[in-house]
């Protein structure tokens, strides 16, 4: 089991799940696709597996220790324990559910915060205006306007230019071309949760030619790269040399980007047109509505919501979610279900020892005792289990297609949400000892001895104390 689940995960990172586009290819599941979508159940699998085989050592060990001790309640307790270490069933659900409930936690979570923040790449900021070519002249007197409205906290203007004509030694690129103030829009992006961009200082400094205009590049393909010397086309005027200084933040998702500051490429004889106002703050959204001019208004929240309701991202996230509550259901209805099964033979044995002089209280941790090994190892190790196979699985998963980045979001491990799965399998442990004692406080001691069978806790242990 445990080399299936890493070949699993080894082919999903090869392969992804995307299906291999193919003549006459109907789009349905193929074989080569069964063993990366069955990654993350083998590898709960496997985790589970491993942890039944150290589960009953870890409990003798805990018996042994017991035993040298002055506790009586510690060993009949680590006694009981050690009697149902080697069931596998109770383990083998408990620890699937809450794995399996905790990477559905992390995946649900890392989807909402990657909606955030594609949200924030696609717009770069909390309002965008971009202005029509036909008013963009007055864009400077327009981001004072907006700058000077309440609420609004900083305005950067910039010229963008898709498909501008950039020449590399060998070819003809077509990446959006950014020109701005380099400090503006390092103060802009280190003021949100968009990613810093430490490589704009460099445009602010003498590139390694002194007649290349410093640039920053970003493309998904690799054409463009830092160390790169490239030509910006102009109509009717020689080409402008730039030389590639570092790696470009994203801008509005695009995959190729150019990035160069205004006031660099103005003394190199090409002066910016800015056609676009990012603004931020909390007026943001009203100051650039209110703009009056023509102009596209693209918020923050607009897009956000946008993404939110798309069919399949909100699809996918509510199963997310409802899949995790679900599993989390089942594995407590699984742990009620182990203890109900047991019960009989739990407390024919506990009430047996009572006969040794241990009050109800005592017979009451001796039965918890027996309980909690698997309540434990579940709680514990289960959510941490999900965590490690979210973080092995979700970046091949290209969650980018959900959440609009240019990149595949980061796993976002929800530590509450993880460890309220713990604590409801906890306290349900602790819920059933006292509801099992109070329906067999009827039991009369005298029936129970006179049912057939041999007590579970071995008189050897008994006789050791």
């Amino acid at each position: 089991m445990l080399i299936a689940a890493v070949a699993a995960v080894v082919t999903l990172h090869q392969r992804g799940l995307l299906p291999v586009a193919a003549d006459g290819d109907t789009g349905e599941l193929t074989g080569d696709l069964v063993l990366p979508v069955s990654a993350v159940a083998l590898g709960v699998l496997a985790g589970t597996l491993v942890l039944l085989r150290l589960l009953p050592v870890g409990v003798r060990l805990a018996l042994r220790q017991a035993l040298r001790s002055r506790r009586p309640l510690a060993v009949f307790g680590a006694a009981q324990a050690a009697t149902t270490a080697g069931r596998a069933l109770p383990l083998l659900a408990l620890v699937s559910a809450t794995a399996l409930a905790s990477f559905a936690l992390v995946f649900g979570t890392t989807v909402a915060r990657g909606l955030t923040d594609g949200a924030w790449s696609a717009v770069g900021a909390d309002a965008r205006l971009d202005v029509d070519a036909d008013a963009d002249a007055a864009t400077p007197a327009l981001a004072e306007r907006i700058a000077a409205a309440p609420g609004v906290e900083q305005v950067v203007v910039a010229q963008v230019t898709d498909s501008a004509r950039v020449f590399t030694e060998s070819a003809l690129l077509t990446p959006r071309l950014v020109v701005v103030d380099a400090v503006a829009f390092q103060r802009l992006l280190a003021t949100t949760p968009l990613p810093d961009a430490p490589a704009l200082a460099r445009l602010a400094a003498p590139g390694p030619d002194p007649l290349d205009v410093p640039a920053l590049v970003r493309s998904s393909s690799g054409d463009l790269r830092t160390g790169m010397r490239l030509r910006l086309a102009r109509d009717d005027a020689p080409a402008i040399g730039l030389a590639a200084v570092g790696t470009a933040p994203a801008v509005g998702g695009a995959a190729d980007v150019v990035i160069v500051d205004a006031s660099a490429l103005d003394d190199a004889g090409l002066p910016a047109v800015p056609n676009t106002v990012w603004a931020t703050g909390p007026g943001a959204a009203r100051a650039v509505s209110n703009s009056g001019v023509s102009a596209d208004v693209v918020l923050r929240t607009d897009v956000l919501r946008a993404q939110r309701v798309a069919p399949l991202t909100a699809g996918i996230s509510r199963l997310a979610w409802t899949v995790a509550a679900v599993l989390v259901a089942l594995g407590l209805l699984g742990l009620t279900l182990a203890a109900a099964a047991g019960a009989s033979e739990r407390w024919q044995t506990l009430t047996r020892l009572r006969t040794l002089g241990l009050r109800p209280r005592d017979i009451r941790w001796v039965a918890a005792g027996e309980l909690l090994p698997p309540v434990v190892v579940a709680a514990c190790c289960g959510p941490l289990l999900g965590a490690l196979l979210a973080h092995l699985t979700l970046g091949p998963l290209e969650l980018r297609l959900l959440t609009g980045q240019a990149a595949d979001p980061a796993a976002v491990l929800p530590w509450c949400l993880l460890g309220l799965v713990g604590v409801a399998l906890l306290a349900t442990a602790a819920v059933v000892v006292p509801v099992e004692s109070a329906l067999r406080r009827r039991d009369r001691l005298s029936e129970v001895l006179r049912v057939g069978g041999t007590t579970t806790l071995g008189e050897g242990d008994v006789g050791r104390r």
